[in-house]
Formats: structure tokens, sequence, C-alpha cells
């Protein structure tokens, strides 16, 4: 048993890889907010997911480009 344990754990790095984005918090949350500005169909997965399908040319037309969103630090 504790050899199916062992062998199960080494077997992880066999599951199927996703790659995490992790931009810095300031710059996400500026660019969430521009998203948010887009429309109730976008969020961040969604215009990833869109950008994504262009770079791969699945789709002809790149997501649209979230407005300015001034950083509330900058004064």
């Amino acid at each position: 048993m504790a050899e199916k344990h062992r062998r199960n754990k080494a077997d992880r790095h066999l599951q199927k890889w996703r790659p995490t984005l992790r931009p810095d918090r300031e710059l996400y949350e500026r660019v969430a907010r521009g998203v948010a500005q887009l429309g109730e169909d976008w969020n961040m997965n969604s215009h990833y997911e869109a950008w994504l399908r262009y770079c791969a040319h699945e789709s002809d037309e790149p997501p649209p480009r979230p407005p300015r969103v001034d950083d509330p630090d900058e004064s």
C-alpha cells in the first residue's frame, strides 16, 4: 500500500499542466478594473482566453482593449 502511495505522489508531474500567470498585484487590479468596464460579458479569464485564441490564430481579431484606468496611488 505504501508503495502505491509513493508511486501516485511521484506521478503528480504527469498530470495535465496548466500555466499560472502571476502578474504584479497592482497591475492585475488595474487591468481587472479596466476589463470590468468592457461589459458584463468580460472578466479577466474571458479576456485572457480571447487573447490566447488570437495569439493561436483561432481568431482574427484581438479582444477589445480595456479603457485606461489610472492608478489611484499615482497623483
